[in-house]
């Protein structure tokens, strides 16, 4: 995909700035890999987005630092986006490409990032 080059170096910056280590950016390339891998292709800026978001998340649960959860009416209101059950398809992907026990929490803001990727 055209713009993968632009991820990769937001992780090359993310792993130099010492926020990722990298085994996180490995993993997060993956993930990446695997959305784009889809028919449709991501809108670049949200993939941006997601790509900082995937990196950090599995940052945060490498150091064991725990997500605030999100608000139930907005997981509610998520469940009525189209894209929700393709949305919930990928989480499952990323969680086993990943190699990474997401917690609830961060699966929730998964689902967010990834409904907003496929708008």
């Amino acid at each position: 995909m055209e713009g993968q080059e632009a991820l990769k170096e937001r992780l090359k910056i993310l792993r130099e700035s010492g926020l990722i280590e990298d085994h996180t950016a490995e993993q997060t390339d993956k993930i990446i890999s695997l959305v784009c891998a889809g028919e449709k292709v991501p809108d670049m800026e949200k993939l941006e987005i997601f790509t900082t978001h995937i990196a950090m998340a599995i940052q945060r649960i490498r150091r064991g630092e725990l997500e605030q959860p999100l608000a139930k009416e907005v997981l509610e209101d998520l469940k009525e986006e189209a894209s929700f059950g393709e949305a919930k398809r990928l989480v499952q992907q990323i969680c086993e490409t990943a190699g990474v026990d997401f917690p609830q929490v961060e699966r929730d803001y998964l689902m967010v990032h990834l409904c907003n990727l496929m708008m």
